[in-house]
């Protein structure tokens, strides 16, 4: 067959979703890449399908959905053991002398620790407060309703200022 301008190489032009189904195998290398990665838009592509191809089977697939949740949990799990692996353990690297490894050296990563520490444990969170005092002069409790005729005039008249001075100063800006 000849290639047209939009024809790929390969491609016969027959419905090329029906050559690429989104069949059992592949959800199970998704899932698999998906605890490997922890990027489900990469292991999409990975195993040759959309990741709105991905978010349709999830939808309609409770069993699809939760296998992906599970990888994504597991994923975590590792990088959670590698985290506290290199903070207790450390990792050994080799140290070289002029082209010569004359030894080892452990290095920990008291970071990752400290990062881990304060992602799980509540009493290693950064602290914040927000201190917030306000005054309210006059009667909060009433609404506009309340108003009496001439005080609701006043306030329209006020409010009606207040924009016509903001569109003025918008025009200003513009220019």
């Amino acid at each position: 067959m000849k290639k047209g301008p939009n024809k790929k190489a390969g491609e016969t032009g027959k419905n090329v979703r029906a050559t690429f189904r989104f069949t059992e195998p592949r959800k199970a290398k998704f899932v698999g890449f998906v605890a490997e990665t922890g990027r489900k838009h990469d292991s999409a592509r990975r195993v040759g399908v959309s990741y709105a191809t991905i978010c349709l089977h999830a939808r309609k697939d409770a069993a699809f959905a939760a296998a992906v949740e599970e990888a994504l949990e597991l994923h975590n799990d590792r990088i959670d053991e590698e985290i506290d692996r290199r903070g207790r353990l450390g990792i050994s690297r080799d140290i070289w002398y002029q082209g010569v490894v004359v030894g080892r050296e452990v290095n920990f990563s008291d970071r990752l620790l400290e990062l881990r520490a304060k992602a799980k444990h509540p009493d290693y969170q950064d602290k914040l407060t927000v201190d917030q005092t306000t005054t309210v002069h006059g009667m909060v409790d009433m609404g506009i309703g309340d108003l009496d005729p001439v005080d609701r005039a006043a306030l329209r008249a006020l409010l009606e200022a207040k924009v016509k001075e903001k569109q003025q100063d918008e025009v200003v800006d513009v220019e």
